[in-house]
């Protein structure tokens, strides 16, 4: 009888880890992202964010007049990048890990059509370096600028004259938070993180 148990939980605990490995939407670091209709743009590896990240931040997105709302547990690393995604309770409801090689999305937060490399970029426009973006961006022909203005820091992808996108970075005593908006794809993020 051990050995009939024995053999259901392997059976059981097998199916439940490829059932697991298997829902996620993997993807090859490869695969460009489409910055505007004609004009891509390749993943750059961890390693070149600005800092290693270890964070939960408040997610508030915007797309289409549709609003939602999450926590994001953020870590980065130089060999990989990873979100948590959580509901307002602490449960986890989805994840992203991007290692520079490969990209898995599993969440019902996003549309199942969304390629995970997106929402990689756009983490990849806040946190890595000026100088990674700025070389980045100019080999596919637009411009990244950075300024700051009265402590407040704006990161900005233009098309020519066009803005694509600008990322806005603002720090109080209490919080810091950063807007990110697409201009051309008509959405927007918000990451809070309390201080």
């Amino acid at each position: 009888m051990t050995y009939f148990l024995r053999r259901v939980f392997f059976l059981f605990s097998a199916v439940l880890f490829f059932s697991c490995v298997s829902s996620g939407k993997a993807a090859s670091s490869s695969d460009e992202v489409y910055v505007t209709d004609t004009k891509k743009i390749s993943l750059l590896p961890p390693s070149c964010f600005e800092r290693e990240l270890d964070s939960l931040q408040q997610f508030t997105g915007t797309f289409s007049g549709r609003s939602f709302v999450s926590n994001f547990y953020i870590t980065s690393t130089p060999e990989q990048v990873s979100v948590t995604i959580l509901n307002e309770f602490g449960i986890e409801t989805g994840y992203l890990v991007y290692d520079g090689a490969s990209c898995v999305l599993d969440s019902s937060l996003f549309p199942k059509a969304l390629k995970c490399q997106y929402i990689v970029s756009d983490l990849e426009n806040v946190y890595c370096t000026l100088e990674s973006l700025t070389e980045h961006y100019s080999k596919a022909g637009l411009s990244f600028s950075e300024t700051e203005e009265d402590g407040v820091k704006k990161r900005r992808i233009y098309d020519g004259s066009y803005l694509v996108e600008e990322i806005t970075f603002s720090v109080s005593e209490t919080s810091s938070v950063i807007v990110l908006n697409n201009f051309l794809r008509n959405y927007s993020y918000e990451l809070t993180e309390n201080l």
